[in-house]
């Protein structure tokens, strides 16, 4: 889920990218995936029991972000890309969280929930979306309430690339 997203300045970003987030401390680049046996980077993390593993507890903590964007992509059982953006046409903001590695560089997961109806078509999984701000500051700075506002529904726009317009270069499920 969310293998893929679009910054609000038009820059694609891929797993392993370098990317802006947002902290308690202000914004901040961080690399996208946690690294993990073998070479893989977990992008996403299940909502619902990140606060429960070991890898995740600390984050879910201590290492609560947020990531702006415009659109995400999620693919398709049949690989058919689809784009994600906010009905309202607005900006989303993802709740993600970040740790501290062993290579000495930050690195962040984006959380995931069971996809709504609309979206459940596609995919099963989905962001958890952080719908106003003052859900924003409460994920950020507030350990106790935070994990009880990643059920939040944004309405979406779902819509399918066309084959012909996705690209070689895009980032294959």
């Amino acid at each position: 889920m969310c293998g893929r997203y679009v910054s609000p300045e038009g820059t694609e970003i891929r797993p392993g990218d370098l990317a802006p987030v947002i902290t308690s401390a202000g914004a901040e680049k961080l690399l996208w995936g946690i690294p993990f046996s073998g070479g893989k980077l977990i992008i996403n993390a299940r909502s619902e029991t990140a606060a429960d593993k070991p890898m995740f507890a600390h984050a879910m903590r201590a290492g609560r972000c947020m990531i702006e964007v415009s659109s995400f992509f999620e693919w398709d059982k049949r690989k058919q890309q689809h784009v994600y953006t906010a009905a309202h046409k607005e900006k989303l903001y993802l709740a993600a969280i970040y740790t501290l590695c062993n290579d000495g560089k930050k690195h962040f997961t984006v959380l995931t929930r069971e996809a709504t109806d609309d979206a459940q078509k596609v995919h099963p999984r989905m962001p958890c979306f952080l719908p106003n701000a003052e859900y924003r500051h409460l994920w950020l700075n507030d350990s106790e309430i935070a994990p009880h506002l990643l059920a939040e529904h944004v309405p979406l726009t779902i819509s399918p690339v066309p084959r012909e317009s996705e690209q070689t270069s895009l980032f294959e499920p």
